[in-house]
């Protein structure tokens, strides 16, 4: 999926395992913001390392998405967005529930969509797999967050509580 946007063209497209080095400062800075709004899970000083790992041997799995956008006039990576197919218990009608892990665009490639073309993007390819449900889990401080997956029509369903033991 090519966007265009005022300062350049923009491509969508699938990670490759050659992604790894161009992903990992959007990574830890998605990360860091997620810290500063509220998240309570604590990292591994290798989290990325895991991460990546994990995500490499999904790669192309049905199971698995990770779309990275990159900015064709210098072919640098300045976004990403990842998530997972889940399925719900047999007692729903609908069988897999696509589910939002990570999103984030860097700070100056902001402002020309692209992590709503990302997300558009992903619900076409899940829409075409017969998907029918695309959800995310946001932390609760992160206002930001929440406003932007409001603005691109997604709705409110639940209030997730945690205790720690």
């Amino acid at each position: 999926m090519r966007c265009m946007s005022d300062s350049g063209h923009y491509v969508i497209r699938d990670a490759t395992a050659a992604d790894g080095d161009a992903l990992r400062p959007l990574w830890s800075a998605l990360y860091e913001h997620e810290t500063k709004s509220g998240m309570v899970y604590r990292l591994k000083p290798d989290a990325f390392e895991i991460w990546w790992t994990e995500a490499k041997e999904r790669l192309g799995s049905r199971f698995f998405f990770l779309y990275v956008v990159e900015d064709t006039s210098n072919g640098s990576v300045t976004g990403f967005f990842s998530g997972k197919l889940r399925r719900k218990p047999p007692i729903y009608e609908v069988g897999f529930v696509a589910t939002v892990t990570e999103i984030y665009v860097s700070e100056q490639a902001r402002g020309h969509g692209l992590a709503k073309r990302m997300v558009e993007h992903g619900a076409n390819v899940l829409r075409a797999q017969g998907i029918t449900v695309f959800d995310v889990v946001g932390i609760a401080g992160n206002a930001e967050s929440q406003a932007f997956w409001k603005s691109v029509g997604w709705t409110p369903e639940a209030v997730q509580f945690r205790l720690d033991l």
